[in-house]
């Protein structure tokens, strides 16, 4: 049975409709996908400057605690003085 031109076309136009609902859908997607990289990769160079600032806090820790071992060696060492004084 042969169907009639119009036929034809609200096929074809119907089939035009739902891969332009694909296409789009598709692009949301894309979109949703590139959002979350972006948010993601934000995430971690915070995280990574995270990691930088704490990693300068212990090295700054560590260089004050350096002299501060000798800083209790000299505050005994004056406590000795004056108390026997």
């Amino acid at each position: 049975m042969a169907r009639s031109e119009a036929e034809v076309r609200a096929q074809l136009q119907a089939e035009r409709r739902a891969a332009a609902a694909r296409l789009a859908a598709a692009e949301e997607s894309i979109g949703e996908l590139r959002s979350r990289a972006e948010r993601a990769e934000r995430l971690a160079e915070e995280e990574r400057a995270e990691r930088r600032c704490l990693a300068a806090d212990v090295r700054a820790r560590g260089a004050r605690r350096r002299p501060g071992r000798g800083e209790h060696a000299a505050r005994a060492a004056a406590r000795r003085l004056t108390s026997s004084s």
